[in-house]
């Protein structure tokens, strides 16, 4: 009897041990995963506010660059060099922001703000040029929005 005592005793203090563990390391995961969670947040937020300051500039460059279309060479030349070293920027930006989520519909945002920034020069008029322009001011927004939502989530 003492013999069947002892073993129980070992068993249930062997078996307490292998829970505490599990619990202690679950627990630990857990920690590890929020705070690299909240760190992807922190540097989701910051590469998103780079990619839209980013983008206000190409957008101003793109501006400049759609009235300078009947310009002379050398100022058509400089106004589209401006316009393609923002754009890289804006192009490194984006490639920040998508490293650091694979959500589909901040992916698709992004790809909306890229398209309507990159083409906006592309206008034929003025009332084509105002369509443009709202169109990536909407993207933007958009941008803000559904990350805004990822980060806060």
């Amino acid at each position: 009897m003492e013999l069947w005592v002892g073993v129980i005793a070992v068993v249930g203090t062997l078996l307490g041990a292998v829970v505490s563990h599990s619990l202690q390391s679950r627990t630990a995961r857990r920690l590890h995963t929020e705070a690299l969670s909240a760190e992807t947040r922190r540097e989701l937020r910051q590469a998103a506010a780079r990619l839209l300051a980013a983008e206000t500039v190409l957008r101003r460059l793109q501006y400049d660059r759609w009235a300078a279309r009947n310009a002379a060479l050398t100022e058509r030349n400089a106004a589209d060099s401006a316009a393609l070293a923002a754009r890289s920027d804006v192009i490194a930006a984006l490639a920040e922001v998508q490293l650091l989520t694979e959500d589909g519909e901040v992916r698709e945002r992004l790809a909306d703000l890229a398209d309507a920034t990159f083409t906006l020069h592309q206008a034929s008029d003025e009332e084509d040029l105002a369509a443009r322009s709202h169109r990536a001011r909407a993207a933007a927004d958009g941008v803000v929005d559904t990350v805004g939502r990822l980060i806060r989530s």
